[in-house]
């Protein structure tokens, strides 16, 4: 019990987002899934946000929130488990 996330943070996915969310990051099908994007001159992955698809063809609403804790999902700026993505730049990607 003492393991539960109540709110979303860069420790992981609060329990009602865990229990829905796909694990495979950019998923193709129904339902929630991260939406994962990479820099390709630096090769930075960063987590942007949460896509929601009501079917495997719809183009998806991206969450920066979460619908049940309503915590920011600002924390996924770079990969979920980085050390340093509390002080990441806010999830924009480079332009240099």
């Amino acid at each position: 019990m003492a393991d539960r996330i109540l709110k979303c943070s860069k420790d992981g996915w609060c329990v009602a987002m865990a229990s829905r969310i796909e694990p495979e990051d950019n998923a193709r099908r129904k339902g929630l899934s991260p939406l994962v994007v990479t820099n390709i001159r630096t090769l930075d992955i960063r987590v942007v946000g949460v896509a929601f698809k009501s079917s495997p063809a719809d183009r998806g609403l991206l969450l920066n929130v979460c619908p049940w804790c309503r915590e920011p999902i600002l924390w996924l700026e770079d990969k979920p488990n980085a050390p340093d993505a509390a002080t990441a730049d806010k999830g924009r990607l480079s332009t240099e």
